[in-house]
Formats: C-alpha cells, sequence, structure tokens
C-alpha cells in the first residue's frame, strides 16, 4: 500500500482532536476528519491528556517564563527559557530556605525606652538592713548562753575546726576581759595573719554548721541582733517615722537583719531630691564585732518585695561613720516566651508546683524555682531538706545535717552539698527559665566620710547614715523582640521571589490554582471516560441480547 493510499484511508477517531490546541482539524459526526494531519500533528496527539491540559491552563495565564516554558511555542525557545527559569527558581529556593533558617534560630535583639509608670507614682522596693557582723559579741558571751552554744556545736558540728573555734577562741574571748579581745583585735587584724585567717575559717564553718539546723538557726537568732533598735537608730520615709515597720529576715551570711516595705506598701511621689525617700541612721557598733572578723560596716539589700533576697545582686555596702547614697533607677526586663532563644515563663513547672506554698504561687521567680528544684533533688537523693533552699510544703522530711547519717554518705549535709554542686551545673533546671517580666534597680551610690580625727572623738556613739530614694519617676525598659518576625520573613520571601522571577504571592497562588484546577480537569476527564466506557459496554451488552432473542 502507498503512503498516499494510507493517508486517504486515514480514519482518526481520535476525541483528542476536539482539544481547542490542535487547530485546523474538525472533525465530524463520526469522527473523520476534513483535512489530512501533517507528521507534526501526528506527534502531537501522542501527548498524554494531563499534559495538554496543562499546556492549556498555563498558555491562557500571564504568569513570566511559564506561560513561554509550558505553552505551545517553538521547542528551542521554550527550552531555553525552561533553563533560565529553572536556574532562577533553585536561586529563589536557595534563598528562601537562608530566610527560614534565620527565622527558625529565633534571634533577638534588645530594644531600650523610657516609660512612664501606669500611675502618677511608683512603689519603694524592699529594702533589708544588715551588719557584716553576723553574732552580737554581748550576746556571744552571755554567761547563760554559754551551755546552750557548746552543746549545739556538739550535736551540728563534728569537725576539728569547729571544736578549736569553741576550745580555743570562744573560751579566750568571753572567758577573759576587755583587754584580751583588744590583743585579739591587734593580733587578727595584723597583715598577712595566718592565726587571724583560721580564726576567720573556723568561725565561718562553725556558723554555717549551726545556720544548717533548725536549732542552731535559733541560736544565732539569738546570738545576732535581737531588735531594730540594736542595728537601727533612726528610721524616715518622706520625714515620717517608719521604725515600726521594721520585719526580722534570717540571713545565712549576716545573720539577723530586718527588712522595710515588704509588703510594697510604700509610694513614692516626690522625686526632687534624696530627701524624699528613706534615710536610715545605723549603728556602727565596732565593740560588738568579733575580733576575727576582717570586714566592717553593714549591707543594704534592694529587691523587689515579691522576690527573694539575692545578696550577689541586691547588696550594697555601707562603709562605717559614713554618708551614703543610694539612688535608684528602676528598669524592667521583658522577654519573649518559646520558641525564642533564651525564652521566659510565667509559671511554675507542674512537677513543682505541689510543693509551693499557696503565696508564692502568685509571682513567679527564677531563684525560687530554682531553689525549690534543688531542694527537691536533695529531698529524693539524701532524704532530708537543705536549710540553704525554700522549704517544700506538704513534704514531712528532717534537716540535713551532719549528725544524721544518710545512704553511704559521711553526713546528710555532705550528700546535699555533692547534689547542690550536680544540680548547679545546668542553669535551666527543671524548666526555670527568666521571669517574662522582671522589675529590677539599678543602683547609683556614693559616700561622704567624716574627718578622721571627728570620727575618733565620737567613739561609741557613732553611726552611719543611709539614704535610699528613687532618681525618677521614669521606667528603663529592656524589651527583647525577635530579630527576624513572621511578617519580615514573609517579606524577604516576597522580595526574593519579585528580585529572581517578577512574582508576587498573588502570583504564587495562581499557580496553585492552575494546579489544583489542572488536577480536577483530568480526574473529571478519567471520570468522565470511565462512565462513557461503561456505557457503551453496557449498550453492546444490551444489543447482543436483543439478537440472541430475536434469532433464537
Amino acid at each position: 500500500m502507498s503512503r498516499v493510499n494510507w493517508l486517504a484511508r486515514w480514519p482518526p477517531s481520535c476525541p483528542r482532536l476536539r482539544l481547542p490546541s490542535l487547530k485546523g482539524f474538525e472533525c465530524g459526526r463520526f469522527f473523520k476528519c476534513s483535512r489530512l494531519p501533517t507528521f507534526k500533528k501526528l506527534f502531537e496527539f501522542r501527548k498524554p491528556t494531563w499534559v495538554i491540559v496543562f499546556q492549556l491552563l498555563f498558555a491562557e495565564a500571564t504568569l513570566p517564563g511559564l506561560r513561554n516554558v509550558f505553552g505551545f511555542g517553538p521547542p528551542i525557545p521554550r527550552l531555553l527559557f525552561a533553563v533560565a527559569f529553572v536556574y532562577l527558581v533553585f536561586e529563589t529556593v536557595a534563598d528562601v530556605e537562608e530566610h527560614v533558617e534565620n527565622y527558625l534560630e529565633y534571634n533577638t535583639t534588645l530594644q531600650v525606652t523610657i516609660e512612664e509608670p501606669r500611675s502618677a507614682y511608683m512603689m519603694m522596693p524592699e529594702v533589708t538592713v544588715c551588719n557584716k557582723n553576723p553574732i552580737y559579741t554581748s550576746s556571744f558571751c552571755k554567761a547563760e548562753n554559754r551551755h546552750r552554744i557548746e552543746t549545739e556545736t556538739n550535736k551540728t558540728c563534728k569537725t576539728s575546726n569547729c571544736e578549736t573555734f569553741i576550745s580555743l577562741y570562744y573560751q579566750n574571748l568571753c572567758s577573759g576581759e576587755d583587754s584580751e579581745r583588744e590583743r585579739y583585735r591587734i593580733v587578727f587584724g595584723t597583715r598577712n595573719n595566718d592565726e587571724g585567717r583560721k580564726a576567720n575559717k573556723y568561725f565561718y564553718e562553725w556558723h554555717g554548721n549551726l545556720m544548717s539546723f533548725e536549732k542552731g538557726r535559733e541560736l544565732l537568732s539569738l546570738l545576732s541582733y535581737p531588735d531594730p533598735g540594736s542595728l537601727i537608730s533612726m528610721c524616715l520615709f518622706n520625714n515620717k517615722d517608719c521604725f515600726s515597720k521594721f520585719r526580722k529576715n534570717l540571713q545565712p551570711s549576716y545573720g539577723m537583719c530586718y527588712s522595710l516595705f515588704a509588703e510594697g506598701e510604700e509610694p513614692v511621689v516626690q522625686f526632687e531630691t534624696h530627701l524624699n525617700g528613706l534615710m536610715l541612721n545605723l549603728n556602727v557598733l565596732e565593740y560588738e564585732y568579733l575580733p576575727m572578723l576582717t570586714t566592717v560596716g553593714h549591707v543594704i539589700m534592694i529587691h523587689s518585695p515579691e522576690e527573694k533576697i539575692n545578696a550577689a545582686e541586691d547588696a550594697v555596702f555601707v562603709h562605717p561613720r559614713a554618708t551614703t547614697y543610694i539612688g535608684l533607677q528602676k528598669e524592667q526586663v521583658v522577654r519573649l516566651p518559646p520558641p525564642s532563644r533564651d525564652p521566659c515563663t510565667e509559671t511554675y513547672p507542674p512537677e513543682l508546683l505541689q510543693y509551693l506554698e499557696p503565696e508564692l504561687k502568685k509571682v513567679y521567680t527564677t531563684l525560687v524555682c530554682r531553689e525549690l528544684c534543688t531542694q527537691i533533688a536533695v529531698l529524693e537523693a539524701c532524704k532530708c531538706i537543705d536549710f540553704r533552699f525554700i522549704r517544700p510544703a506538704n513534704v514531712a522530711s528532717v534537716e540535713c545535717s551532719y549528725v544524721i547519717p544518710s545512704q553511704g554518705q559521711e553526713s546528710s549535709l555532705t550528700c546535699a552539698i555533692e547534689v547542690t554542686k550536680n544540680i548547679e551545673k545546668n542553669p535551666l533546671r527543671c524548666g526555670c527559665y527568666s521571669a517574662c517580666v522582671e522589675d529590677q534597680y539599678i543602683k547609683t551610690n556614693s559616700a561622704l566620710f567624716w574627718h578622721p580625727r571627728l570620727q575618733k572623738d565620737v567613739g561609741n556613739a557613732s553611726t552611719s547614715t543611709v539614704y535610699v530614694y528613687m532618681h525618677s519617676n521614669k521606667i528603663h525598659v529592656r524589651r527583647k523582640v525577635m530579630q527576624t518576625s513572621w511578617k519580615d520573613l514573609l517579606n524577604s520571601i516576597a522580595g526574593t521571589m519579585g528580585l529572581y522571577l517578577g512574582y508576587s504571592y498573588l502570583f504564587a497562588f495562581y499557580i496553585v490554582d492552575i494546579l489544583i484546577r489542572g488536577i480536577l480537569e483530568i480526574v473529571s476527564w478519567k471520570i468522565f471516560k470511565r462512565n462513557q466506557n461503561r456505557r457503551k459496554y453496557d449498550e453492546k451488552i444490551r444489543r447482543n441480547l436483543i439478537f440472541d432473542t430475536q434469532y433464537h
């Protein structure tokens, strides 16, 4: 058969010729074409249905590049457009990936602003007054306290240093006359004095062991400053007496201290001078200092009323016989919750809530959370409670001390110390993140000293004067913000697509719309063809049945 005769009898039963992309072919009722196809058309007949569907959709679209790549143009220009388009898409994806990685790092930056308080005044922070000498010598050497000191020492401290302190220094210090104390002061006060360093070490070891035991703390409270009048001679706030508002506060390092404004009930309205704040006259009491102590003066700790004292951050040291000015500037730190880097939290972890007192649950503080976390670890490992940390609620347990043996440990307090060292290596233990909003006070202090001749003349009646006041009613707010927010991420992605492809988010939505429409049209065509074939098969069966009926 010749090629001409083969083409003359071409019977194209091809429904794809109905597609508008194959121009120049008009099929009749029985799919008989009025024109003969060329070999180029024959190649196009072999394209799958889904290819032609997407070609039609992209050809109708006005998307830059995609129309040239997926349309019906000449193959060489389409190939060139395809190479350029693939390269630009690759660069776009690489840049977008970099933007997303930077966002997922959740880096933060710091914004500093100066704001005014919501009300017309600011609340005075809590002020705690301590003496660097934790023991009142006159109480320490009272005859009625001697037996109790020796008894509690034997119960709580079994080391040779404690025994040496009691048998040697305590006996000589309290059994002798005033001249013996002065001799100790001269000997211990000499520079590079090994004896003085030993005595100082023995004292703090003895003091720390007594502080670790409940009965020992009761004894130290008795030996420390019995009332505010023994430590403070005058207290004025806004030129009004505030002496009656002091509360006892036992500190491990400084003995009995006294706190003011613990409830945060005193507002500061005027900010002109230091006279609008707190004025304290503190008794120096140099004759009450133990000879082996190398530091003198007072400690003023300033902190928020709802937070526990952190001596390392809150303390300001006051020189004896000096006038010290402590100016305060309120600062507020605002942090971000997870998933930001260095996240914050406003609630205690669930595993710690059951051990908290109701008043501590009201305000979250990092210090309370970490102390309670350490306390629970000590309780589980050593079966005792460490006095240095918050006592857990709803737990009945003995305190750690040197006289309560633990499992294979030298003592339960030694066990507690080892557990604490291991726990504190992880600053984020128990999920104790920083508070989301934390009030701090920037302290600016200065001091004026009396002339040495005047200091010598006043003698035992000497005092130290302290002024604590607010600089201004402005709050320095340090707010952490995301270095890359989700809006910045979207803008970066849009800029990258516009730079490389000339696309916007609307064009991206258009591409998604084309893909969805193409898939729906292909699925609809498949369903239509399946139903059509089923109807043809049913019609064929029906005709066969009719034929069989007629002839049989």
